[in-house]
């Protein structure tokens, strides 16, 4: 077993390591492909309307929350990039990404950084599924969940849409 300092010490190379957070944008990515690749196994399968429609949003969900993390750490990863001493040894400073836990991606991505509007659109629909509706039935309060009703959805242009955006921002990463 490591020791609190050799822990700490890898705590902070590890936090302030912008490959890490690719690596694990990267991991997200790739888990994200397992529900997508079953959607069009459930739409041809013989199931019932209602265990389709079912199983189809359970599979949607879980893509979209994965894909979120997966950009939630590649934008951290651009972040760390650019402003290496992240962590501290001790604690990751979230003074780039202080709102609902740095899941909302569209404030934290660098300004520099340019979405075209279905780009942003899928972002803040990402942001619905991180924050919430990838996890629990509610948000925290009503205006919330009214708020994101609009969001809640799946274009089957988003997996597309994700692929082409997540290979561009990986050239922000500098490591």
């Amino acid at each position: 077993m490591a020791s609190k300092q050799d822990s700490d010490e890898l705590f902070e190379l590890t936090g302030n390591s912008p490959s890490s957070w690719l690596h694990q944008a990267r991991s997200l990515k790739t888990a994200a492909q397992l529900p997508l690749d079953e959607l069009a196994r459930i739409k041809a399968s013989d199931l019932s309307p209602a265990d389709r429609s079912e199983a189809l949003m359970s599979h949607i969900q879980s893509y979209m929350l994965l894909t979120s993390f997966s950009f939630e750490n590649l934008i951290k990863g651009i972040l760390t990039s650019r402003k290496p001493n992240m962590v501290d040894g001790k604690s990751l400073s979230t003074a780039l990404w202080d709102n609902k836990n740095g899941h909302k991606v569209v404030d934290i991505i660098p300004a520099d950084i340019i979405l075209s509007d279905q780009e942003r659109d899928l972002f803040i629909r990402l942001q619905a599924f991180a924050i919430w509706a990838g996890r629990y039935p509610i948000p925290m309060n009503s205006h919330d969940y009214h708020s994101a009703q609009s969001l809640l959805k799946y274009e089957t242009t988003d997996p597309l849409i994700a692929e082409e955006l997540f290979f561009r921002l990986v050239k922000y990463v500098i490591y």
